[in-house]
Formats: structure tokens, sequence, C-alpha cells
């Protein structure tokens, strides 16, 4: 299903054969990559949202090996957290296969907005920066702790989702290269802020899920005075 953040208005995709598609991402404005899930076995596929027609782009993956796959945004390349090796690692793949793969050793990593560097976090801790398609250039790190890390809309700074209890979180905002971060959003209705169901937009724009018993909301934040 697709959902227009501007009216509201839903459009379903037609449904697969079989399996259920999971875990979509959008590949430019008229694809998205998902997993189809099959017994015994899953998918990676790229889906036509107009036609719901699929095209195989990794047979055999698994959800358990591969639990994170980001598009690029300019839809060239995909950042795949890869489990399946030791250490686990970010891999960057291009879809034309011109480069071989980049492997960073980060959680599942997002782009930034111009598509040349990824974040996700650092097994050694903290919050690692990379050049996508450079795994011999040592990473940029910052000196917090969070999950769900993303760029903001024009990559200056960066989001992510900090623990502060049981039942607590908040969205918090760091300028790349700074220290201290500031709270951007720390209540959604009583619930739960969950890290990788937040991004932004070109614009600046917030977009989060908000989970509420048997369904989820769409929201959408608005930046205030054109800033981030």
């Amino acid at each position: 299903m697709t959902l227009d953040l501007a009216t509201g208005d839903t459009r379903r995709i037609p449904s697969a054969e079989d399996g259920l598609r999971l875990f979509a991402r959008w590949r430019g404005a008229d694809a998205a990559v998902c997993y189809r899930d099959l017994p015994g076995r899953a998918d990676l596929v790229e889906v036509d949202v107009a036609t719901g027609l699929e095209r195989m782009l990794f047979e055999g993956w698994s959800m358990q090996d591969h639990p994170f796959v980001q598009p690029s945004p300019d839809g060239t390349a995909l950042a795949v957290f890869d489990l399946s090796t030791s250490p686990p690692a970010t891999e960057v793949r291009r879809f034309d296969g011109a480069t071989p793969p980049a492997r960073h050793t980060m959680f599942a990593a997002r782009w930034s907005p111009d598509g040349a560097r990824i974040v996700g976090e650092s097994f050694r801790g903290g919050i690692a920066i990379a050049a996508a398609f450079d795994a011999a250039a040592a990473p940029d790190m910052q000196l917090v702790r969070g999950r769900g890390t993303f760029f903001s809309g024009d990559g200056s700074a960066l989001y992510f989702v900090e623990e502060r209890g049981e039942e607590t979180t908040a969205l918090v905002r760091v300028p790349i290269g700074a220290a201290e971060a500031e709270s951007v959003l720390e209540d959604v209705g009583g619930s739960v802020l969950e890290p990788n169901v937040v991004d932004c937009d070109g614009d600046g724009a917030l977009i989060f899920v908000r989970f509420v018993p048997r369904s989820s909301e769409a929201w959408l934040l608005e930046p205030v005075l054109g800033t981030d």
C-alpha cells in the first residue's frame, strides 16, 4: 500500500500470487524493494507500484541473514545489513555490478541525501559515517549513542532514537561533528518511538510511524521556519 503524505490517500498495490511482501522501501518514484516471504525462504524483489509486477533481485535471501535493506536515493545501489558473516557488516552493492561490493563494519545503515555516504551504529560504540562506495576509507565517528540513525534533509545533521527509560524514548538531533544533541520529539501520544520507522524527507519534514493497539498511524512533522 502507498500513502500520499499530502492528502492521506492510500492506494493498494496489486498483490503477489504467493507469499507476503514485507519491509518495503522506495526505489525511485515508481518501484519498491521488499522481501517476498515464502515457506522456508525469502526473495528480495522489486515491485512496480502501479502494476504489482515483480522483478527478482536476489533469490533465496533470508530476512534472518539480511534483515535490513535500503536503496540509495538515486536507486542505483543497495545498503544491505548482512548477518551471515563474521563480523556482521553493512554491504553496499550497485545494481549494475560495475564495482565490487563495499563492506562497512556497522549496523543497518541509512543513506545521505546525495547518496555519497551511509550512517549506522558502529560495533565499537557511537555512530559511524562512511563513504558508501569506499570501504578502505576510515569512517568519521560521532561519540553519541542511539538507534535508527539517519541524515537530516540537507545532510548536515543526524537524527536517532535515544532510550530514556524502560518505556520512554526520544528522537534527538545532533549536527555532524558536534557532541551535544537536542531533543526533537519526546512524546508520541504515549507511544514508544521505535527505530527504523522514522525518516526525513528532502525538505526537512520528519515522517514516523506511531503504533497503537491493533493498528498504526503515519505522522508528518513539518520543519519550523524552514529548518530541520
